[in-house]
């Protein structure tokens, strides 16, 4: 029994991909957010039926809007969830991270999931779904490695 379909974002490793894997495992269609496309053949060779992988680089305002059209396009009751884990680490000290890594960071793993969030917060509604995000990691990280300020601020920015 199909429950509905959530859309993960940065699922080609790790967290995301172990998310996905589980939402299909139990009965969802997971839309896999990946950057590339050989992360996507593979994902999807471990559960073509379950697992449906979408380019998705949550800076690139035309793939969120690609990804929320194929939202639409696939499930018209909606989105059953949206599991926002797309995000890259920049490490080093306050006062030697360049400003541009700061941007480049806000811009990935803060803005980036606005724009995801907003823009598939219809289909969203629609099937009050949820959106959820896997922020304990991050903010364990920004407590316990003193490289990892632009962490502390992003888990806060992002409660």
């Amino acid at each position: 029994m199909v429950r509905g379909t959530v859309l993960v974002t940065g699922a080609s490793t790790g967290i995301g991909e172990a998310t996905a894997r589980h939402l299909a495992r139990v009965g969802f269609t997971v839309l896999a957010g990946v950057r590339r496309d050989e992360d996507g053949e593979r994902l999807a060779a471990a559960d073509s039926r379950s697992i449906v992988p979408v380019r998705l680089d949550v800076t690139s305002p035309e793939q969120v809007a690609a990804v929320a059209a194929e939202v639409d396009r696939r499930d018209s009751h909606g989105l059953a969830g949206l599991v926002n884990n797309a995000g890259i680490a920049v490490v080093g000290p306050v006062e030697s991270l360049p400003v541009e890594e700061w941007r480049r960071q806000l811009e990935v793993n803060l803005v980036g999931q606005v724009a995801v969030t907003r823009a598939v917060l219809p289909a969203i509604l629609r099937a009050r779904g949820v959106v959820g995000r896997p922020a304990q990691v991050q903010a364990l990280l920004a407590r316990v490695l003193p490289d990892r300020a632009l962490d502390a601020l992003l888990a806060r920015a992002l409660r």
